[in-house]
């Protein structure tokens, strides 16, 4: 092999694999698990003092769905408190459902994780806790790869339950999050290749 062949090897694989990335969060936008399952997971999102953020109620809204279609029994809101803030993420959610009819009893939270990789770790102690089988991840539709592949490799029997509204409505909403994940998940699943 050539030098040239070298260089434009090592500079394409990148590119590739950022592709690959992007193909396969773009696939699994759009996949949804329609059975039952003991619990979902609803990952947390920005909070406003008492008040969740457009992404966290989409994501309420979606969780609150699967528990009023009698497809899930208890929901797991995870979210730590951002500097400053009052509430964490997942009191937050608490509250909002709670508003919305949801028991206390059916209800749990974890209020330390700050990250998507900590949501799912501290919301899988939780799974453990109470001896639950199958869960669905409620996130955004684009969020929802890199979410998946952590909670596989936590070991949580997870589907997937991605948000049918989003604010990630227009293209430039689009864009700067998927980029974002594309590079999230990019960088994880080399990551993970090379045994972290």
């Amino acid at each position: 092999m050539t030098w040239r062949r070298a260089l434009a090897l090592l500079l394409l694989t990148p590119v590739l694999l950022l592709s690959l990335s992007g193909v396969l969060i773009l696939r699994d936008a759009g996949r949804r698990d329609e059975g039952a399952a003991d619990a979902a997971i609803v990952l947390g999102a920005a909070a406003y003092d008492a008040r969740p953020s457009p992404v966290l109620e989409g994501r309420l809204e979606e969780g609150l769905a699967l528990y009023r279609e009698g497809r899930v029994g208890m929901l797991i809101f995870t979210g730590g408190i951002a500097p400053g803030a009052r509430f964490s993420e997942a009191e937050v959610s608490r509250r909002w459902a709670m508003r919305h009819g949801v028991p206390a009893a059916d209800i749990r939270v974890e209020q330390r994780s700050r990250i998507t990789e900590e949501n799912l770790r501290e919301a899988w102690y939780i799974v453990q806790a109470e001896g639950l089988g199958r869960v669905l991840i409620v996130t955004d539709p684009l969020h929802m790869r890199r979410s998946m592949r952590l909670a596989q490799d936590l070991g949580l029997d997870a589907g997937a339950a991605p948000t049918r509204t989003s604010r990630y409505k227009t293209a430039g909403a689009k864009l700067p999050f998927f980029a974002r994940e594309v590079w999230l998940l990019t960088g994880w699943e080399v990551l993970r290749v090379g045994g972290r």
